[in-house]
């Protein structure tokens, strides 16, 4: 199921208390950025990759949480 970027940048807003618009860019078939800002300040950015075989998704991410805290993270999810 395909979803539109409207969609998708609605949902994450609604779930992501640290930021109040949401920004997705395409950067190639396989790769997406979102960038997360709260009051105009960039708060999080995110990398999202998928593998060539299309099992393994990767999504980096880095910036400052609501409390000001560095947040770097890093998520693999492999498709079972």
């Amino acid at each position: 199921m395909a979803m539109e970027a409207s969609e998708i940048a609605r949902l994450i807003k609604e779930a992501i208390p640290d930021a109040d618009v949401v920004m997705l860019k395409r950067l190639s078939a396989t790769t997406t950025r979102s960038t997360f800002k709260k009051a105009g300040a960039r708060t999080l950015v995110n990398g999202i990759s998928l593998s060539a075989d299309g099992k393994t998704m990767t999504v980096a991410s880095t910036g400052v949480n609501a409390k000001g805290q560095s947040v770097k993270n890093t998520q693999v999810y492999e498709r079972q």
